[in-house]
């Protein structure tokens, strides 16, 4: 029997469990800067960023009058049949944010998840080409397009199958958990070994549409490739007339330290797909692209009902004002590097962190049982 005072009874009860990850503990009540609190005033220290959306954390006044102010004006408008100058003047940034000295055009949707569907049909769209490789390891949502470049865990997938098909997947560095005795650059030159053997056999270059990976892998652990991996991937890709993907819905709009994770590499991608914190907490995503790709496709073919909308656009571009005001990036990369160097003290304290890693504020920690085999603290390992 559901029990009308208690949130977790009534979630049981309405709630899918395939939305909610893990057991729901608290019930939030309000939120300002890093700090949310439940209904009894006990405050909790969101390290999560509410899964990396809360960028700037809750209730910046910027992006709070920003939404007010565009919501008592006009809440919606269809980007179909209107056009509205809040995500006119949103697309305008994005082109110029995004790395590429090349013309560029975006294509706005909801979520990350419908932002790499819409890289997935753009690759496909201008390249006629079928293949798609995407890396183990790797989130890039829960859409079926979105599924399907994804493998970080059986779990998101079971059940599901036939997925999209024609998406082949291969080995990401892991610097710790993969090495040996090798160091993080061979680990990656033998993932671009495997990458360049599977475009000899199992997926012929001149087939393959576009790679997608994101810059850092974040749910796999936060894995940090070298700098090297990422540029001879655009290389093989150029050379191959293959799309380069970045998924920069979670590393970007500068968790790493930068506002976008490419910056580091200097790569520059294709496609460019963001999410998550753009809107600060409000629903919007973008492809970003070359803007001749963008000619191989036409309406309906990504459009959403209520695809940019003004409300969320308006935050979106007080995000980017705050990001650029306040200098968020560089206080990421500053408080990263004090983060790290305090967990690299409790590392020499404790035998149970193996590793601890990461860039800017997106940082990774591998707890073991073994240090010596690096085996994984098995209440920690994804089922």
């Amino acid at each position: 029997m559901t029990d009308p005072g208690d949130p977790r009874s009534r979630s049981d009860a309405y709630l899918s469990p395939a939305t909610r990850l893990g057991v729901p503990t608290i019930t939030v009540e309000g939120g300002e800067g890093a700090w949310i609190w439940d209904g009894e005033g006990r405050r909790y220290l969101d390290m999560h960023s509410m899964a990396g959306v809360a960028n700037l954390g809750y209730g910046h006044p910027a992006v709070v009058a920003a939404i007010c102010d565009q919501a008592s004006r006009l809440v919606h408008c269809n980007p179909a049949y209107t056009l509205h100058e809040a995500p006119l003047r949103l697309a305008e940034r994005l082109t110029n944010l995004v790395p590429g000295d090349f013309p560029k055009r975006v294509a706005f949707g909801l979520s990350g998840s419908d932002a790499n569907d819409g890289a997935l049909k753009l690759a496909r769209s201008a390249t006629s080409r079928p293949l798609v490789l995407a890396f183990r390891g790797a989130y890039h949502g829960s859409t079926y397009g979105a599924l399907s470049l994804s493998s970080v865990s059986a779990a998101m997938r079971r059940g599901f199958s036939p997925l999209v098909p024609s998406i082949e997947h291969v080995r990401f560095p892991d610097a710790y958990r993969q090495a040996g005795s090798s160091t993080a650059e061979e680990v990656a030159a033998s993932c671009i070994a495997e990458l360049r053997d599977t475009l000899r056999t199992t997926a012929p270059a001149d087939d393959v549409a576009a790679v997608f990976v994101e810059p850092v892998q974040g749910d796999s652990g936060v894995l940090v490739p070298p700098v090297s991996f990422l540029r001879e991937l655009r290389e093989i890709t150029e050379r191959n007339g293959i799309l380069l993907v970045f998924d920069e819905v979670q590393t970007g709009l500068g968790r790493t330290g930068t506002m976008l994770a490419a910056e580091h590499s200097g790569v520059q991608p294709d496609i460019t797909v963001l999410g998550k914190a753009l809107g600060g907490g409000m629903p919007i995503s973008a492809v970003v692209a070359r803007s001749e790709l963008m000619d191989s496709w036409s309406a309906p073919g990504h459009v959403f009902s209520t695809g940019a909308n003004p409300v969320a656009a308006a935050a979106a571009l007080a995000v980017l004002d705050v990001m650029r005001d306040e200098a968020v990036p560089a206080g990421a990369a500053q408080r990263g590097v004090e983060l790290q160097r305090e967990l690299a003290t409790l590392q020499g304290e404790f035998e149970a962190i193996g590793d601890v890693r990461g860039m800017g504020l997106m940082i990774g920690v591998d707890l073991v049982l073994d240090r010596e085999t690096r085996k994984p603290d098995r209440l920690l390992t994804a089922k």
